[in-house]
């Protein structure tokens, strides 16, 4: 399974690579090496994102073999929903509830456990700093000690998307007949 894990991954993240390449040269002839940093890390939120995602879509594979494909398809749907959509506004929601302290808290939490929401709140910060996102990006900021805190924290957020998902892929499998 890691095997075709990796193989998948090296040719997502190719393509990945190749359009971001093609799209950054063409930004480079107009605007010149102004926001290459930038980019940079925005191409590499984009091969993360990626990895996370082919980890949890081996875990949801794994969980539906023997099962119709129809299943397993709606269920990537709904991951996938859940992720980018349904999470941030539920804890948007909980949050505009709570008090000050209370709310912060569950907005950290919601990026923490969340693979979309970590890249993306890695990648604005590493990108513009806290100007980013204001109070929110300081709450994280003092939650987590600072900057390196706040990125170790979010790079083992999206580290444990990665590993996690495909460890418990791999076990499914291995427990089944095929």
């Amino acid at each position: 399974m890691a095997g075709k894990l990796l193989g998948i991954f090296a040719a997502l993240a190719a393509a990945e690579l190749a359009g971001f390449g093609l799209a950054g040269a063409v930004v480079f002839a107009g605007a010149g090496d102004e926001g290459v940093g930038g980019y940079a890390v925005i191409v590499l939120a984009g091969v993360l994102l990626t990895a996370a995602s082919l980890s949890v879509a081996a875990l949801l594979a794994a969980t539906a073999v023997g099962r119709r494909r129809v299943r397993a398809l709606a269920g990537a749907v709904v991951v996938w929903l859940a992720a980018a959509v349904l999470l941030d506004l539920v804890a948007l929601g909980l949050a505009s509830l709570l008090p000050s302290g209370p709310a912060s808290r569950v907005l950290i939490l919601s990026v923490i456990v969340n693979p979309v929401a970590a890249v993306r709140t890695g990648a604005l910060l590493a990108v513009e700093g806290t100007a980013a996102f204001g109070a929110a990006s300081l709450a994280l900021l003092r939650f987590t000690g600072g900057p390196l805190g706040a990125a170790l924290l979010l790079g083992g957020s999206v580290a444990s998307w990665i590993a996690l998902p495909a460890a418990l892929a791999a076990r499914r499998l291995a427990r089944i007949d095929l």
